[in-house]
């Protein structure tokens, strides 16, 4: 889950394409969002999880501090929801990993547990992507 404030847009999926030589497990390549092209990642190689075999969604955030914005196919996009910062848990120890962790809390939502990213990790370790 990402808070609401760096969602720009929800769109139906759009065609990826490659980049030569510059796409990889994070980089997905190029998309075309109304005329302009935004890059477009793999939070599933960023997070270090699996990947589905297809997308219902691509997410586009918003960097408020850069201006910078980044697209994402997501598996599910399941609303907006209000969550107040007391139904927030610390992230299992098993999950802490400083160098490479990307979640500031837990949530539990419809019996399931949502991890809650820390957007501003997300946007360093993209940064990092740009040649």
């Amino acid at each position: 889950a990402f808070r609401s404030q760096i969602i720009a847009e929800v769109t139906l999926p759009r065609l990826v394409h490659r980049v030569p030589h510059r796409s990889n497990s994070i980089l997905a390549g190029l998309v075309n969002l109304r005329g302009q092209v935004q890059l477009c990642i793999s939070l599933h190689g960023l997070l270090g999880v699996i990947a589905p075999a297809s997308s219902s969604r691509l997410v586009v955030l918003r960097d408020p501090d850069r201006a910078e914005t980044w697209a994402f196919a997501a598996d599910e996009v399941l609303g907006v929801r209000r969550v107040s910062r007391s139904q927030w848990r610390s992230v299992p120890s098993t999950l802490i990993n400083p160098a490479v962790g990307f979640s500031q809390a837990v949530l539990s939502w419809n019996g399931r547990s949502v991890g809650l990213l820390d957007e501003q990790r997300v946007f360093t370790a993209l940064r990092s992507l740009k040649p």
